[in-house]
């Protein structure tokens, strides 16, 4: 099996500079061109599935690329991106001045910030990793494709390589 971990084309909150976590938030123009160049490109890759987050921007870019191959689609609640409570929808900066330098301290430890309403470092990785756990397990022979966001690829990535709960970022 040859695994494809694609994120989500850009989205009109990317373009703001807007933190996302589990909001929901269109893909802007050029994030559908974003993944209706990379469609052309695993074309050519036989793909057998794609999985991906049921969040509106996983959801789209999965579906531009599922119609450039033609293969089942189905959505994942697990493949979600970290909630990052009352951050949502702010930028870095807003979140630095109202929380002390937050966005600062989760960027160089994440797992020792304590975001009001938000899941933990520890709830997300331990969802993502039991998600990439079964989705592998029943997953066909052959090449599949899991759009998801970064925070949701990079803690998998980190697992992989054997990486601290803080190096998803």
């Amino acid at each position: 099996m040859t695994l494809y971990l694609v994120r989500h084309g850009r989205t009109t909150w990317n373009e703001e500079n807007r933190i996302q976590g589990s909001r929901n938030p269109d893909l802007s123009l050029s994030g559908c061109k974003e993944a209706r160049r990379l469609a052309r490109r695993l074309k050519k890759e036989k793909i057998s599935l794609i999985y991906a987050s049921d969040r509106l921007r996983s959801r789209k870019t999965a579906q531009i690329i599922q119609k450039t191959l033609h293969v089942p689609l189905l959505y994942e609640r697990g493949l979600r991106e970290i909630d990052l409570g009352v951050w949502e929808g702010k930028t870095p900066d807003e979140v630095n001045r109202t929380f002390r330098n937050g966005y600062q301290k989760w960027l160089k430890a994440p797992s020792r910030v304590r975001i009001p309403g938000a899941e933990s470092v520890t709830r997300f990785r331990k969802r993502v990793l039991q998600t990439f756990r079964r989705l592998l397990q029943k997953a066909p022979e052959g090449n599949i494709v899991v759009v998801s966001h970064g925070g949701v690829l990079s803690t998998f990535l980190a697992s992989l390589l054997k990486g601290s709960e803080d190096a998803f970022l």
